[in-house]
């Protein structure tokens, strides 16, 4: 029982290095913040409340984009004005399950003529990883020093 146990724990420790490379090839280049912070009307930390569909099935569409109509709560802001929610629409290859209510993020967003605001892109979500957010502090520092 006791080397069964054993042999369990060394096998989840030796998947985490996988998991971790897994999620940090996932991750856009770090570097982007600073231009994102920089370049767009508004970047925060936020938790993601809900999230709506455009499609009616959007994880079994094919081919083409679905959009999602985001409904976040602000955390922290790093760009733009301090607000408690942000709803934004964020655009992804079809088939997809969209973002997920619950994640904790940094999210960079464009304003749209409409006033309404949207991802631009790859590269402007990003896991609010301590790492993460410590960066989009720094960049929300250099940018506000150059305003």
């Amino acid at each position: 029982m006791r080397n069964a146990l054993l042999w369990l724990c060394l096998s989840a420790l030796a998947c985490l290095p996988v998991a971790r490379s897994t999620f940090a090839a996932d991750m856009p280049p770090l570097d982007l913040i600073d231009s994102n912070v920089r370049d767009t009307a508004y970047t925060a930390h936020v938790r993601i409340d809900s999230v709506e569909s455009k499609a009616k099935d959007a994880t079994h569409a094919s081919g083409g984009y679905v959009t999602f109509h985001v409904h976040a709560t602000v955390l922290e802001t790093f760009r733009g004005a301090a607000r408690p929610q942000v709803d934004y629409f964020e655009t992804h290859d079809a088939p997809s399950a969209g973002p997920q209510p619950g994640s904790d993020i940094v999210v960079s967003l464009d304003k749209l003529d409409d006033g309404n605001y949207a991802v631009p892109d790859n590269g402007y979500v990003f896991p609010a990883t301590p790492t993460v957010l410590q960066r989009a502090r720094r960049a929300a520092k250099a940018s506000s020093r150059k305003h």
